[in-house]
């Protein structure tokens, strides 16, 4: 049967990835023939849009049939909730970056990130440059992805 990830009303579940005040939007759907998991990019503006489910969301879906992993050992340290969701938040991340990145340069080669409205996805990027070390400009989706989450096995193996 497994642990249901929320019983409230999903678009305002939350992942916590490190430490108070910083979350994710997870949304669930139910499609049998879609993937475990997909991110969607429904921002227009990433230097204007706010960071919350009505710019970005990781959808889990619930007819997949690994969705028990998801649901498993949920509460569990050690268990492949833990590495699974890590994985797919870390992969998430990546596609926002470089996806966010594009998106910005093809309206302005030389942005700055100054520029990016507070709580925007692109000051949530820059955030996640500066705790990752990721260059914004030049990694490609691989090294965006590889130093998340090397990152994240680190603060999670820290807790």
């Amino acid at each position: 049967m497994g642990l249901r990830l929320s019983q409230a009303d999903i678009f305002s579940t939350q992942l916590i990835i490190d430490g108070n005040g910083s979350t994710f939007p997870i949304t669930e759907t139910d499609n049998p023939s879609g993937p475990l998991w997909q991110i969607k990019k429904l921002w227009k503006d990433p230097m204007m849009d706010p960071f919350n489910a009505s710019s970005v969301q990781i959808e889990l879906n619930r007819k997949h049939k690994n969705y028990n992993m998801l649901e498993k050992n949920a509460l569990s340290k050690d268990g492949v909730y833990a590495l699974l969701m890590t994985q797919i938040v870390a992969q998430s991340i990546a596609m926002i970056v470089v996806e966010a990145r594009r998106d910005v340069e093809d309206e302005n080669e030389y942005f700055e990130i100054e520029d990016a409205s507070d709580g925007s996805i692109m000051k949530v990027v820059d955030y996640w440059a500066d705790i990752y070390g990721i260059d914004i400009r030049n990694d490609n989706i691989m090294e965006v992805f590889n130093k998340v989450f090397e990152g994240m096995k680190e603060q999670y193996n820290e807790n």
